[in-house]
């Protein structure tokens, strides 16, 4: 069925063969990388997603020339490692940017005189904003990337589509874009368990 798959994807049938290698990997190596890398099943498959969009690619410019499920699965522990590495930097550097818009924001706060009655600084405030900024944190980079493209730069999901190398169709940066607030969101409630549970 993979290689059924690759030549659909290499004679130009892009989209079905696309299905097919889905259906293929999902069968096949979904469960290992659950397995193997202590994932939940959702987390998996968009690494499983990630990792199909490289290898319709390699296709594409005729840098592969059969495809594996072993292939698959070191496509799939590349990417997981890559993104483990860049998570642990990326993370330091967001909790530094936090604490340095925390200090602009208690500082705006403290200078206009605008704080609730009762309180004698900003630092005294509920930290809902901090907590979401440190569940942002822990999102990989690419979600981190589509929320800040979607809210913060307003971009619609066809031109995210166009702008972010890993995504082909406006449905795709719907739904990966879905995924990753929901990530968020499930992050954040966590946090307040911790903190009020």
């Amino acid at each position: 069925m993979l290689e059924e798959a690759y030549t659909l994807i290499a004679d130009g049938k892009e989209e079905e063969g696309t299905e097919m290698l889905y259906k293929a990997s999902e069968k096949s190596v979904l469960g290992y990388i659950v397995s193997q890398y202590r994932m939940h099943e959702s987390d998996a498959k968009s690494l499983l997603h990630d990792a199909i969009l490289i290898i319709i690619e390699q296709i594409n410019q005729k840098s592969v020339n059969h495809i594996t499920k072993k292939y698959i699965v070191n496509i799939c522990r590349n990417i997981w490692s890559n993104d483990y590495r860049k998570g642990l930097t990326r993370r330091k550097r967001f909790n530094k940017y936090c604490e340095e818009k925390q200090n602009e924001y208690t500082d705006y706060l403290n200078s206009y005189d605008i704080l609730p009655s009762g309180l004698d600084n900003a630092d005294e405030l509920p930290t809902e904003w901090n907590k979401a900024l440190r569940a942002f944190t822990v999102l990989d980079e690419k979600c981190q990337e589509l929320v800040k493209m979607k809210y913060e730069l307003e971009l619609s999901h066809k031109d995210i589509a166009t702008k972010h190398h890993s995504l082909n169709t406006v449905n795709s940066s719907k739904t990966v874009l879905r995924r990753c607030v929901k990530k968020w969101t499930e992050l954040l409630a966590k946090m307040n368990q911790k903190v009020y549970g």
